[in-house]
């Protein structure tokens, strides 16, 4: 599941079971993220 405002994505692990379960996988800034930066390419 990926709800987004543009900026930061959350992407969630959803499971659809009674009850629903949820968890936060990884949260991309692409704000913060610099392109041109090998250090910021190499980040997971």
């Amino acid at each position: 599941m990926l709800p987004t405002n543009a900026g930061r994505w959350p992407v969630y692990h959803v499971i659809f079971d009674k009850p629903i379960e949820h968890g936060l996988v990884v949260e991309i800034n692409f704000l913060e993220i610099n392109g041109r930066s090998s250090d910021d390419l190499d980040k997971p």
